[in-house]
């Protein structure tokens, strides 16, 4: 085989001798993979100039979730792409993810497609896919992201053997074994200095937020730690109450800066990580962004099984299939809440058993599925009264309401709405009062049109 390795590879050492050859020899594959960089982002000054000064290499940017680790590579690929002509790749490996990471055999798959290789032509072992993705990248300039590394493993298959290309490796571990075997630089990446922490407030909140004074968001940030994630948390929260002053936002959360400042403390602390990646999915989910509320949910779940945490984990997965019966995913909201009502069961919570009974009892109903809804609905009614909880009986009550007025029963749905009504009414509860009378007046419509349809089957004349 003749020709150098920009125009044919040949993977060594496999039966029948594999052979890529480019149908277009005169304009390879130029992959620019690198998605969009983060809306909001704030320039971290020094550490994308530390960036672009280097040309090859590998560099592991570490540091705790939500640091910006992400973000910092993202932005600076699109500065650089004009140094290296032959393309970008990127992948997620997704290394702190409820599921599998991605293997370094698939990783290679899409790199090698991207490249040009014809899919059925990969080699269907890692070592085997390695030597061709590296011969491609020969005397090449190219720029491989690698984000959300789990373990040097996973990392090394995925490195260029070209001086001329330059991995960008994103992980909360260190991936020490990498910066002794190869040689890679490991800057660590740290909280925003002030002035930047209060840019990103700014920008979390443009739109939605006018008037907010600088000291104010100072302090703001310094409660946040200037921490990046715990900062999206706060402009987040801000954002989504644009005529709540600033200053009671504040004072609500005082509370949590003593998780941020053990988060943003070196490795960090994951317990505090796990918290605050729950706070932001909640965030979320009060300015309706559902996908982002999702990972932010999906990642603390990671973190909840590292610690063994099971009622951090049950909590979350409830979150997480509140969250999916909002998108209606609905097999996949049954499954969370089964998972996390078997959990509470397990460690007899006995309070959040009877929550998963009752969000079981909505993504039946949901799902169309009224008998097994009104078993759950009853199962958690008798559980929330058992413990004296009436806000869950009375939400209870009112996911009973509902299917029995599906099921054409008008007047128990009527009955059953009225007590849910009267525990939002003692002591008033605005907020219950409100979906509660809801169900009330659904459940009244029924019985009004029951009552005129018997007056007139009764006036109707006989046969």
């Amino acid at each position: 085989m003749s020709g150098s390795s920009r125009d044919v590879v040949q993977a060594g050492n496999i039966s029948g001798g594999v052979h890529f050859h480019r149908r277009d020899e005169s304009s390879p594959p130029v992959p620019r993979q690198p998605p969009a960089s983060f809306p909001g982002f704030v320039d971290r000054t020094d550490d994308l100039d530390r960036l672009s000064a280097e040309e090859s290499g590998v560099h592991i940017i570490t540091g705790t979730a939500g640091a910006g680790k992400t973000s910092l590579a993202l932005r600076w690929a699109h500065r650089v792409k004009d140094r290296f002509p032959d393309g970008q790749l990127h992948i997620n490996l997704r290394g702190y993810d409820p599921g599998e990471p991605v293997a370094a055999h698939e990783a290679l798959r899409r790199f090698l497609t991207a490249l040009g290789v014809p899919p059925r032509a990969v080699p269907a072992d890692t070592d085997p896919a390695a030597g061709p993705y590296r011969s491609l990248l020969a005397d090449r300039r190219v720029l491989v992201v690698l984000d959300n590394a789990a373990s040097p493993s996973q990392v090394r298959p995925l490195l260029p053997g070209s001086t001329g290309c330059l991995t960008i490796v994103t992980s909360r571990s260190r991936l020490s074994g990498l910066s002794i075997r190869e040689g890679a630089h490991r800057p660590t990446l740290g909280t925003l200095p002030a002035p930047e922490a209060v840019a990103l407030l700014r920008a979390a909140t443009v739109g939605h937020r006018e008037g907010d004074d600088d000291a104010h968001l100072a302090e703001l940030a310094r409660l946040c730690a200037h921490l990046p994630l715990a900062l999206r948390i706060a402009g987040e929260k801000a954002a989504s109450h644009p005529h709540r002053p600033l200053g009671d936002l504040i004072a609500d959360l005082r509370d949590e800066s003593a998780l941020w400042d053990a988060l943003s403390a070196g490795e960090g602390d994951r317990a505090a990580e796990a918290q605050l990646l729950t706070n932001l999915g909640m965030a979320y989910v009060e300015s309706n962004r559902w996908a982002e509320s999702r990972s932010c949910h999906e990642e603390a779940l990671v973190v909840r099984r590292g610690l063994r945490d099971r009622r951090g984990e049950g909590d979350t997965l409830d979150l997480l299939g509140l969250v999916a019966l909002h998108q209606r995913l609905l097999p996949e909201a049954l499954r969370r809440f089964e998972q996390a009502h078997a959990i509470f069961r397990e460690i007899g919570a006995a309070r959040p058993e009877a929550t998963a009974l009752a969000n079981l009892a909505a993504a039946y109903h949901r799902s169309g599925h009224p008998a097994e809804a009104t078993t759950f609905a009853l199962r958690a009614l008798t559980a929330h009264r058992a413990l004296g909880n009436r806000n869950g009986e009375g939400n209870a009550l009112r996911i009973l309401s509902d299917l029995q007025r599906e099921s054409g029963d008008a007047d128990a749905a009527l009955r059953t709405a009225r007590q849910a009504v009267e525990i939002a009414l003692d002591p008033r509860n605005h907020a219950l009062e409100a979906v509660w009378l809801l169900t009330l007046a659904a459940a009244q419509r029924m019985n009004r049109t029951e009552a005129l349809r018997a007056r007139l089957r009764n006036a109707a004349p006989g046969d």
